[in-house]
Parts: C-alpha cells; structure tokens; sequence
C-alpha cells in the first residue's frame, strides 16, 4: 500500500476530514523513502489537503490517489481527485482567486494550479469532476529513487485507521492519529462522547492537539488532553507508543476504547474508567516488548468485539487499512460512530 511505483500507487476513498488526514500522512511516509525534501513533502500534503478538502465541500465523497512518474525527464508525483458531485459550472470562473460557490475564501483550486508543474481539471466519465495535478520532485530522479530507501529501524511498521458515523449521521466523534518520529510511533485513538457535527468537531481538535505532543510519553499525552477538554462534553481515549528501535510499547488509556495484540503474544490494554476532561485523571501506563509479525488494534465501543481476534486474524496477510477498514465494515454497530486504528509488525 505505501509503495508508490506500482502501477496503480495510492488509492484512498475520502468522505470525512480523517480520510484526508490518512492520505496525506501514508504518502507522506511512502515520498520519505524516496528522500523527498521536507519542503516538497509540505508542498504534496497542502496540494492533498486542498482537493480533498473540495470534495468533501462539494461532493461529499470522492476518491484521491497519488502515484510516482515522470514528466520531461524529472520526477514527478501525479495526484488526482475524482468525484461524482455536481460539476463545476463555470471552470474558468472557480480558478479565480477568492472565488467560491462554498462560502469559503475560494482560495484552494488556484493554490493547488501555482504548487503543480501541470494542473487540469475536466468532467467525470460519469459525471462529477476529475482534477489533476502533479507536483515535481526535484530532489530525485526515476533512475536513483531506490537508493534512498531508509535503514537502520529493526522493526517495520504499517499503521493505519478507519472511523465511520452511525447510521443517519454524515460525520463521527471517533478519530484516529499517527505519529512518527525516526524512532518513535505514537498512535491515538478517541471517542468523543454524542455524535454529529458537535462531536466530529471536538473530534478534529483532539486529533490536533495530540499531534502537538509528538515525542511525548503516553501518561504526559493523555494529561495533557484531560486539561485540553474540560469544559468540553469531553471524550475516551487511548495513546500506545511504539520503541522501533528499543523494541518495547507503553500503553494508557480512558474510557470505552479498547486495546489489544491480536497476533502476537497475548496482550490486553486496560484503561482507567472515567472521561478524559472531567474529575482528576491519573494513567495508568502498561509496558511490553514487540515482536516482528504482532498486529495491535485500537477499537471504539462501536465497534463489536465479538469475533474481532479470528476476524483480525483471517486477515493478517493485509496491510493495516486493509485490516481497519474491514473491521468497522463488517463489525461497526449501525447505531453508534465506529473506530478503528491497526497497528502492525510485518514478519
């Protein structure tokens, strides 16, 4: 999933503002073993950031996908975003800056035009929007991309999630976050109490803030957010750091999320009872060590538990958004938000 020169590179379906967090992120970390520039990696991200974030303005859903070619010679990175929404009217007119039929400062086509080498956009083959642009790399060629392919981690990881809203709703409280640093994995998983628009906002903010903690130990995270989210309708959450070098994890948790190594030695997280945001809060932090092939996965209560270890199991052969995306398909509950963050050691 995270290599970039297959013939169909990355594919994410967006429908929600973690979806567009998700693709930026894996191609982020796919771009990195191609020892793309920092500045061209933020540059991918806002490009990613902006499509994503029209369609789900203006078509509510759509898919985004990324993959490597070349173009007069150099690098390149191709990225298009497809919907099925309702057409843009007037092309001409929306590639103006300021322009916006959303209320929005109508800044975000125009951007993406001036970040890429090449821009277009064009009806659908079934209606909806087809835009594409690529942006250059310059800091690698087609011929010496696979020289930068970084070494010295003992342990390979996969991580990823999925959430979902319960059924009539358009957006969820659950979220999910990733963090990695050369040695560190760090990976959120929270449960904002209710559902809609109220929550999933609440949501988005503890996704941020716990991005700002990066590096930060499990108990000094989740202190952090408890003072974060009070007078707020406050939230369950679950914080599991990852020692790629060192081979160990630390875990804490609060509330209805739930945590476990589903391949591997038997391992269950335990979280202290309670809302992060309300009363005092003091984690309780568990320790283990990693082996390569252990798969850990995070799960909101909207999420069945019945069945989930063989579920997990069956599909170990698969990356972890494989694995995530099954499981809130096939075991969310329809009327509750679901979540879902997998974590995994590849053999």
């Amino acid at each position: 999933m995270n290599c970039l020169e297959s013939g169909e590179g990355l594919r994410f379906v967006i429908g929600d503002a973690a979806d567009i967090r998700v693709c930026a992120s894996r191609t982020r970390r796919a771009l990195a073993a191609y020892a793309v520039s920092e500045e061209e990696l933020s540059g991918v991200s806002t490009i990613l950031t902006e499509l994503g974030t029209n369609i789900l303005k203006y078509a509510g859903r759509g898919v985004l996908s990324a993959r490597l070619c070349s173009q007069d010679g150099k690098s390149s990175l191709e990225i298009q975003a497809e919907d099925n929404g309702p057409g843009i009217p007037d092309i001409e007119k929306a590639m103006t800056d300021h322009y916006s039929t959303g209320g929005s400062l109508g800044l975000g086509l125009p951007a993406v035009r001036r970040m890429s080498s090449s821009f277009s956009i064009r009806p659908g083959a079934r209606g909806g929007t087809v835009v594409s642009a690529v942006r250059r790399l310059s800091s690698i060629s087609p011929a010496s991309a696979r020289k930068h392919v970084p070494s010295g981690i003992p342990l390979r990881f996969d991580a990823a999630g999925q959430t979902r809203p319960m059924l009539g709703q358009r957006q969820s409280g659950d979220v999910f976050a990733v963090l990695q640093t050369e040695r560190q994995v760090s990976a959120l998983l929270a449960d904002v109490t209710g559902h809609g628009a109220e929550a999933a906002k609440l949501a988005e903010e503890i996704a941020q803030s716990f991005t700002k903690l990066q590096g930060a130990e499990v108990r000094t995270a989740l202190v952090a957010l408890h003072e974060r989210l009070r007078g707020t309708r406050g939230a369950a959450a679950s914080v599991i750091n990852f020692d790629l070098r060192a081979g160990t994890f630390e875990f804490a948790g609060i509330g209805n999320t739930q945590a476990e190594r589903l391949d591997g030695e038997d391992w269950v997280g335990l979280p202290r009872d309670g809302i992060l945001g309300e009363s005092r809060y003091q984690p309780r932090v568990q320790h283990g060590e990693l082996a390569p092939g252990d798969v850990f996965v995070l799960w909101t209560d909207g999420v069945s538990q019945q069945g989930l270890r063989s579920f997990v199991r069956s599909h170990r052969g698969h990356c972890a958004s494989h694995i995530a995306q099954q499981v809130v398909a096939c075991l969310g509950k329809e009327h509750d938000d679901a979540g879902c963050l997998v974590v995994r050691f590849p053999p």
